[in-house]
């Protein structure tokens, strides 16, 4: 018995149905396959077959529209960075400071306070180039950029500025991960997650246990609406890779306007003070520096958090950026002097009696940091000196990109840099 015209009919339409509907789980896969496996010859070969089918057109349609928007334009936006270059420029800039900073190769061009006693007996600031190898003193001595003196016609420094705090507080991030801290009563733990150490010091381990890191309180004291916060500039010569020949603001001085603007949004009383003391010579900087931080301490004694803000200085061909929410920032590192030469041991004329609580400021923020901004910091880099940070406790040096950055890059990075640091003194990283 032949089966009936209406039988074959359908047939014919259910196989045809069951042929549109499996190419995008059968042809499109195999067609992949076949693209990555196979060698270049027979690829063609397979290409130009498959590509006559008609149901190949159909199935490759059908992959890349059935997937929600979302996920599709996810999915550009990976491609167009991974064609961009940029997540592998990230990831190769992060991996070669890391690889230089193991490997005890300095990179970061940090200050040098070596001190030694004037005929006045006041200690001023000198490279100690007999402890530095000729590459170490070739890129650690942190040269500005080149600038021309700006004329008295053009814009003068920024003003030093104290306004009152905002009434509105910004919204704080959202925690991306969160350390087991006890793993880090290891040291050498510790040392490998937080810290670079340059060879010119040694990390003690009874300076760098875990209890003491995290045992300061640094919450600040109740009291009256006056200033807590100091901002000032050791190096305020300090410029970006598009900074404007006599405009402040485009250099490390508007950063730190900017940072001052930031921590007053959050609810704190800040001074930013802007005066010059690398102008002549840069070598003599902090020790030039140090009557003016003691004048303002005495004029404002309610001062408890002195920041320093830097930008550092790298090898040309070294780009610390990073992506985050699809906003390019400049990465930053904290730093601290230890007043310890790994030859000689402590450096008793730059004796600090605030180091363990200056040590415990920077480990607590770069916690902050890395659970709420992974990436966006370098870590804690640790050297000789001492670099006027024994005036108060809670005194920091921050090192905000480089001279290969950008100023937008810089700028973009001030909103989590001020973020940090007030949920460091809200006493973020000791909380349960």
């Amino acid at each position: 018995m032949k089966p009936s015209k209406e039988l074959l009919v359908t047939i014919g339409v259910t196989v045809l149905c069951f042929l549109i509907m499996v190419p995008s789980r059968i042809i499109a896969p195999v067609w992949e396959f076949a693209k990555k496996e196979v060698n270049e010859g027979y690829n063609i070969r397979v290409q130009s077959f498959i590509g006559m089918l008609p149901l190949y057109q159909y199935s490759f349609y059908q992959v890349e529209n059935t997937l929600p928007q979302e996920s599709r334009a996810f999915l550009n936006m990976i491609l167009n960075a991974v064609e961009a270059g940029d997540i592998l420029v990230a990831d190769a800039d992060s991996a070669s400071v890391e690889i230089s900073e193991n490997t005890g190769e300095i990179i970061a061009g940090v200050e040098l306070e070596n001190a030694s006693k004037d005929s006045n007996g006041q200690t001023e600031d000198r490279p100690d180039d007999d402890a530095l190898t000729a590459t170490e003193q070739l890129q650690t001595t942190e040269q500005s950029l080149p600038m021309e003196e700006p004329p008295a016609t053009e814009q003068a420094p920024i003003e030093e500025q104290q306004t009152l705090v905002s009434e509105t507080i910004p919204v704080l991030p959202i925690k991306k991960m969160e350390y087991d801290m006890a793993q880090f009563r290891d040291f050498e733990l510790l040392k490998q997650e937080f810290y670079a150490i340059d060879p010119t010091t040694a990390a003690l381990e009874s300076r760098f246990n875990l209890d003491s890191l995290l045992g300061y309180d640094m919450r600040l004291n109740e009291g009256e609406e006056k200033p807590k916060i100091l901002i000032y500039h050791t190096h305020s010569q300090e410029g970006f890779a598009d900074s404007v020949r006599g405009d402040s603001s485009t250099t490390v001085v508007g950063a730190g306007e900017k940072l001052a603007e930031v921590l007053r949004e959050y609810g704190f009383d800040v001074i930013h003070h802007t005066g010059e003391y690398d102008k002549d010579n840069r070598d003599y900087a902090y020790s030039k520096s140090a009557p003016a931080l003691e004048q303002l301490l005495a004029d404002n004694p309610e001062i408890e958090v002195i920041i320093d803000l830097h930008r550092d200085e790298v090898a040309e061909g070294t780009k610390l950026t990073t992506q985050i929410d699809g906003v390019t920032m400049a990465k930053f590192m904290f730093f601290n002097g230890l007043s310890y030469n790994s030859k000689s041991g402590d450096i008793t004329y730059l004796k600090n009696d605030n180091l363990s609580e200056n040590l415990a400021f920077s480990f607590q923020a770069q916690v902050i940091a890395n659970e709420y901004y992974p990436g966006l910091t370098r870590r804690i880099y640790l050297r000789s000196y001492r670099y006027n940070m024994h005036y108060r406790g809670k005194s920091m040096l921050v090192e905000l990109g480089a001279q290969t950055n950008t100023v937008e890059e810089v700028m973009n990075s001030i909103e989590p840099l001020g973020a940090i640091i007030a949920m460091t003194l809200w006493g973020y990283a000791t909380q349960e």
